[in-house]
């Protein structure tokens, strides 16, 4: 009997070993399929949209009609444009509008509707436009990005656009306009491409910055069709929509308010918030935290001064203004000898957008969204380069991707985490200058257009 249970134990044992020995090696052969990846990184990004647009409703006021942000100027101004008086919307004393009149002029239609319907439409088209930018962006880039580095490209930018979504704020609608912009220049379209992103600049004025880009690289239609979509966008369209005399008052506000404190012969000039605080996170607000005793974060109930030296504000903005010129300057030439096809290339994007923010006297956090391209490059570069240079490029960036997610104030504190947020998107924009110029001057040059892509004008001129 023992010799026959024995026997009649060992079967089911082996049919128990079997069983497992399947699902082990069914799991490894899902794991290694190729397909399991896209799966796992769609997942991840379906999950940080819904954050996204938790945190917008949440943060916009959608359940609680106390919460004010910068939808609620949005709404105020198209409901002002409604009436034609959108001048009187800069001066609004709960959340006064600080954008030139074309925002207001193309959103117009959210005001016929209530506040929370408009909030509602206006992040979930947010949302679909972020999510279109980041699905053409390797159409954009070109190869050899892939679905990876876009991936980590989202996720090292995420914070600044969860900063985005949850003030309700125009500038994914500016990076959309962009990669819309440049996406038109890869199929040929040159001339719509600069009138697209002259729309951008006409909502918020920093791709002017790109303008440089399309004198030095002789892109003709792209510079027409931007100085037209200037124009078109920035007085033809809020002049129809607002009048004449109303889009008149309003421009004048809004150059008062915003433009003109920024030149030194302006009384406003040396006027500053409470404790000296500047805003932002460029390299102009960078120096002058360095350079003068102010405040370097407004989320204190003290002054957190970091300068190590004491200028006046005219000497700080000497400094940037020249440091603007030899940075732009200096990587123009780089990429201008790096290349001497007329198509651009994704580098060059890349920096060329990142020095949209970097440069800008106003950008804040959520301005740099438009660091997404950067980011998915420079991925792409830290994954086909080789050797040491691979190992430190890769060890930068996650890094970098850490220093990102750990600036939580639940983690390192409220002020701690304010310091390192403001300096966090300027560090970042600054290390994807470094690396893109390091790594891509040192690879051999790649093609990058798709041949179906390029316009027949620069196929029959490269003799294809």
């Amino acid at each position: 009997m023992a010799s026959h249970s024995e026997h009649s134990e060992k079967p089911a044992t082996s049919a128990g070993a079997g069983r497992l020995q399947r699902i082990v090696g069914r799991l490894r052969c899902l794991a290694g399929h190729r397909r399991v990846p896209p799966y796992l990184f769609t997942i991840v990004i379906v999950a940080l949209s819904l954050a996204l647009v938790h945190s917008a409703f949440r943060k916009g006021g959608l359940w609680d009609a106390d919460r004010a942000n910068d939808f609620r100027a949005y709404h105020q101004a198209a409901r002002a444009a409604l009436g034609r008086d959108l001048a009187s919307a800069y001066s609004a004393p709960e959340k006064p509008y600080q954008y030139p009149p074309t925002l207001a002029s193309i959103v117009v239609p959210l005001g016929l509707l209530p506040a929370r319907a408009a909030l509602v439409l206006w992040v979930l088209g947010s949302l679909a436009l972020l999510l279109w930018s980041f699905r053409v962006l390797e159409r954009v880039l070109c190869p050899p990005v892939r679905g990876v580095d876009k991936f980590l490209g989202f996720l090292m930018v995420f914070r600044m656009i969860e900063s985005d979504f949850a003030n309700t704020n125009a500038n994914t609608l500016v990076l959309g306009l962009i990669i819309w912009g440049f996406s038109l220049e890869r199929r040929g379209r040159s001339g719509f491409a600069g009138v697209v992103i002259a729309l951008a600049t006409c909502i918020k004025v920093f791709p002017a910055l790109l303008a440089p880009w399309m004198l030095y690289r002789a892109r003709w239609r792209m510079t027409g069709g931007f100085l037209a979509g200037l124009v078109v966008w920035g007085a033809l369209v809020p002049g129809t929509v607002l009048g004449p005399a109303d889009f008149s008052r309003s421009f004048a506000s809004w150059y008062r308010g915003v433009v003109a404190p920024m030149s030194p012969a302006a009384v406003e000039y040396g006027d500053e918030a409470p404790g000296g605080y500047l805003p932002g996170q460029s390299l102009r607000v960078l120096l002058h935290r360095v350079a003068r005793p102010i405040d370097a974060t407004a989320h204190d109930d003290e002054e957190v001064p970091l300068n190590v030296m004491t200028l006046s504000k005219s000497a700080v903005d000497m400094v940037w203004v020249g440091l603007a010129v030899v940075l732009l300057g200096g990587l123009m030439v780089f990429f201008r000898r790096r290349s001497s096809s007329p198509i651009w290339g994704g580098g060059e994007i890349a920096v060329a957008l990142t020095l949209t923010v970097l440069l800008s006297p106003l950008a804040r956090k959520a301005h740099f969204v438009v660091l997404l391209p950067a980011a998915t490059y420079a991925f792409m570069l830290a994954r086909i380069s080789t050797g040491a240079r691979r190992t430190v490029s890769r060890t930068l960036w996650w890094a970098a991707l850490g220093v990102i997610l750990l600036t939580s104030p639940s983690i390192i504190g409220d002020r701690w985490s304010a310091i390192a947020l403001g300096l966090c998107p300027l560090s970042v924009a600054g290390l994807m200058l470094v690396a893109v110029h390091v790594i891509e001057g040192s690879r051999p040059e790649l093609d990058e257009s798709r041949d179906e892509d390029r316009p027949p004008e620069l196929r029959a001129a490269d003799g294809d």
